[in-house]
Order: structure tokens, then sequence, then C-alpha cells
């Protein structure tokens, strides 16, 4: 993790340094009760890593965030024109072929971004240890208004990645063979559970129709 944050500016390296400490310290002795493969979420069972700090302004710095965020602010910008200001579109609905972004997103290939390790970009190759893709992503309207023909708001794209190893993994490594020990041996009592990075980026909007 050393060699993977050597370079990287302040914000890259703390992401990197936050995971790891979530592996050295865990629960800092504490239980956390067992974490199992088919759990109900459970916040209080996981570690919170990044979360409106270091790794939330890295990914916002991030070629790949700004990037997909230029492209997504676009679609949900022109779906907000089209409809008069109108946001109801956007419900969420559990059948996800009814959900209007995640099918305009799925027909114009839009996907997270994904930070793979590079030799050369010493903030890419922090990135690509602390959370390499994310696993979950959600976007939220906030602070939205209407007036006349024009609109405001801001959107916020909530990002997560669960760094859990199941014994499928690829576990073969020194350090990955630590870890997975630690999150699985009865002995532990839970005190090492999987972290959950969680990055938020905050983005103004406006337009008018």
């Amino acid at each position: 993790m050393n060699i993977g944050k050597a370079g990287a500016d302040a914000d890259n390296q703390q992401a990197v340094d936050d995971l790891r400490n979530a592996f050295r310290y865990g629960h800092n002795g504490q239980s956390a009760g067992t974490v199992t493969v088919d759990d109900d979420y459970d916040p209080a069972k996981y570690l919170q890593v990044g979360s409106g700090s270091a790794l939330s302004r890295a990914v916002a710095a991030s070629p790949q965030e700004q990037s997909y965020i230029e492209k997504a602010k676009g679609i949900i910008l022109q779906s907000i024109t089209d409809n008069r200001g109108g946001t109801a579109q956007f419900q969420v609905q559990d059948d996800l072929n009814k959900n209007l972004l995640y099918q305009r997103f799925k027909n114009s290939g839009l996907q997270y971004p994904v930070y793979d390790f590079s030799v050369t970009d010493a903030n890419q190759r922090a990135l690509s240890i602390a959370i390499h893709q994310f696993h979950g992503h959600t976007i939220r309207l906030k602070d939205y208004k209407v007036t006349g023909n024009t609109f405001s708001g801001t959107l916020v794209f909530h990002s997560y990645d669960r760094f859990g190893l199941d014994p499928d993994d690829e576990i073969t490594n020194y350090g990955f063979i630590d870890w997975f020990t630690l999150q699985h041996f009865d002995r532990f009592d839970g005190k090492y559970p999987p972290a959950i990075a969680v990055a938020d980026v905050e983005v103004p909007i406006s337009g008018s129709f």
C-alpha cells in the first residue's frame, strides 16, 4: 500500500491509509458481531471509511468521475427540460426496466468509473487500491426548485464499495490471506468486518425550458 500511494496527492494517500487502518485496527478491538454473506445490511456491523472526507474529494477530482458526472448530468438535465421542470420520471422502481435513468445510462453505455492500477499516474494507482470500482451507486436531487421556466438544484452522486473477501475470492497473496482470516475466523469475533468505502460528490445544476 505504501508503494501504491507513493507520489499521490494528500487526499488519495489518505484514501489508501483509511482502508489500511480498517485492516489494521478493525473495530478497535470491539466486536461487530458475525458478518455473513446473506446478512441484511446492518451498518453497525461494517466499517465506514471515506464518507465526506478524503476519498470523496479524491473521487471528485478524478478524470473518470468527472467524465461520468458530466455525461450523467447531461442525461438528467435533458430529461428535466423535456418534462418542463418535472422530476417524477426519476422515481425509483423495483423493476429496473422501469427506471428511466437505468435505461438511459444502459443505452448510452454509461458505467461506473473504474480505477485501474497505473505505473505512471500516482493518483490513479492509489484509487485503484482504495476502491478500483464502486459496487453500488445512487443519484439524489436535493434543494430542487422551479421558478417560472427555470430550475436549479444539486445532484448528489453517492457511491459505495464493499471490501469484503468471500471464500471464492483469489486469496493467494500475502496480505489478502491475512485479511480473509481476520474477517472470517471465529476467534476474532467480528472485530475485523468488511470495510465499506463511501464517496459523496455534489454537483449544482440549473437550466431552463
